[in-house]
């Protein structure tokens, strides 16, 4: 979903040659472990202006919880998936670090606690 999401922010820059504006998440709000550990899908809580704007929702089970937050400069943001499989308090989290760099986006993966 991180790299979807990042193509959504990849066409945004694409065309403007900024990152997109609006923080969005997390989402889902409560987290999946205190909804029986998966998320069923639901078109409103991807309604908020920020996930609108990238054209963002996901329309399967999930578990884990998203967020794209940009610096207030404008020049990177980062996108967050957050998720605890198996609902004992431990949460993986994956991130994406985007930079724009002379109207070109690079991004950067990293993983703590994956598969948690």
């Amino acid at each position: 979903m991180l790299d979807y999401l990042g193509d959504r922010v990849s066409e945004v820059v694409a065309s403007t040659g900024k990152l997109p504006p609006q923080a969005a998440g997390p989402t889902p709000q409560p987290a999946c472990c205190d909804r029986g550990g998966v998320c069923d899908p639901d078109p409103a809580e991807w309604s908020a202006p920020g996930w609108q704007a990238l054209h963002f929702t996901i329309d399967g089970p999930y578990r884990y919880a998203y967020s794209y937050t940009p610096d207030p400069s404008g020049t990177s943001a980062v996108i967050r998936a957050v998720g605890d499989l198996d609902c004992d308090g431990g949460s993986s989290v994956y991130e994406v670090r985007l930079v724009v760099t002379d109207g070109k986006l690079s991004r950067t993966e990293s993983r703590t606690r994956p598969y948690e």
